[in-house]
């Protein structure tokens, strides 16, 4: 079900799925389907940016037919920060970050798009500020942030983040972003009870979070919509999966 490639090898995972690297003080978890386009050139960024702290970039990709795989398999022949994870007959956002996750030992972890969405000159003002709060997120709805998208997706964003913090009652002001770096010993309390393909998982996370008294420091970012690649969100059903999520959190908790 899984390949991991890291340091010019093939590695062999145990049974917690834990690849062997060398040790990190953050890991920077980004799922791709079809990613080609971004990927790329955003490990590479990414490296520079966070290049005084060691980090390792993990890549979770979920059977890309583009050459996704193919250009990070060219970064890992250069640099020893960048780390392939394959999963074979396995789908789902949420998932391939949980299985990210899993893969290091690292104190931070963070996690991202890949389409350049999420910019990621964040990550060190985020990562930086889990130090002090239990989760930072980066948001678009706080005053300094914003959409550059499309009126309508503008439009429906907005009034889906607004009725998903109305009904569980969040005091986060971007509930769908997708976008935090935490320490791991937080993200281990945190227990996720139901399954998320898209980006619902959000709403779980910050519901389990103001259950358990977690600070939370946002950031303001300017969302981009897509650079290049092919959205893996389908607006209709994206919406009724983060309804469906609202629903489970209020009627089981």
């Amino acid at each position: 079900m899984y390949r991991c490639r890291c340091h010019h090898r093939e590695c062999n995972l145990d049974n917690d799925l834990i690849c062997p690297h060398d040790p990190v003080s953050l890991s920077i978890v980004i799922p791709t389907f079809n990613e080609a386009q971004n990927i790329g050139r955003l490990a590479k960024r990414l490296l520079e940016i966070v290049e005084t702290r060691p980090c390792a970039v993990v890549v979770v990709d979920d059977g890309s037919s583009d050459g996704t795989p193919q250009v990070i398999n060219s970064l890992i022949d250069r640099v020893d920060s960048v780390i392939l994870l394959s999963r074979l007959n396995k789908r789902g956002i949420f998932s391939a970050i949980q299985d990210g996750i899993r893969l290091l030992r690292s104190e931070y972890i963070a996690f991202m798009d890949a389409d350049y969405s999420h910019p990621p000159e964040m990550i060190p003002r985020l990562v930086n500020e889990a130090s002090t709060h239990d989760i930072a997120s980066a948001s678009r709805y706080m005053k300094g942030g914003g959409i550059q998208a499309p009126m309508k997706r503008v439009i429906a964003s907005r009034g889906l983040n607004g009725i998903c913090r109305f009904f569980l009652g969040l005091s986060a002001t971007d509930v769908l972003g997708g976008f935090h770096a935490m320490r791991r010993s937080v993200y281990n309390e945190i227990e996720f009870r139901y399954p998320a393909l898209w980006g619902e998982f959000d709403l779980e996370l910050f519901y389990r979070a103001k259950k358990r008294g977690f600070t939370l420091k946002e950031l303001p970012f300017v969302y981009v919509f897509r650079d290049f690649g092919v959205s893996k969100s389908v607006d209709m059903k994206y919406g009724i999966a983060y309804l469906r999520q609202v629903l489970r959190l209020l009627i089981r908790g």
